[in-house]
C-alpha cells in the first residue's frame, strides 16, 4: 500500500482502499459493457427496433410508437382540413387604433 508523506497513515489507507475498489467495479462494468456489445449483432438490433415500433398491444397508456404516428397524423389532417373550411376573412388581423390586434370573434 503506498503511503503519502503529506497525508496522515490512515486517510492515505482511506484512499488507497477506494481506488483499488474503483478499479476493480470499473473492471466489472467494461467487462459487462464489452460483452454485451460483442453480443450485438444487426439482427438481433433490428427485431429491438421493431418492437420498439409496433410495441405491446395490451396497453392503452402507451401505445405503440406506430399508432401514435397514426394518431397524430389523423389528427393534423383533421386541423388542416379545418383551416381549408374556414374563410379567408378568418385569418385576417385587425389592428386597433392604439396598434394592438382586436379580436374578431
Amino acid at each position: 500500500m503506498p503511503t503519502s508523506d503529506s497525508k496522515p497513515p490512515q486517510e492515505a489507507a482511506k484512499l488507497y482502499l477506494r481506488t483499488v475498489i474503483s478499479d476493480a467495479y470499473t473492471f466489472v462494468l467494461s467487462q459487462e459493457l464489452t460483452e454485451g456489445i460483442a453480443a450485438m449483432n444487426l439482427e438481433s438490433m433490428m427485431q429491438q427496433e421493431l418492437a420498439r415500433l409496433q410495441g405491446p398491444t395490451t396497453s392503452q397508456i402507451y401505445l405503440p410508437v406506430l399508432d401514435r404516428l397514426r394518431a397524430l397524423k389523423t389528427s393534423v389532417e383533421q386541423a388542416v382540413e379545418q383551416v381549408k373550411s374556414m374563410p379567408p376573412e378568418a385569418f385576417k388581423l385587425r389592428i386597433s387604433k392604439t396598434g394592438t390586434n382586436e379580436d374578431q370573434g
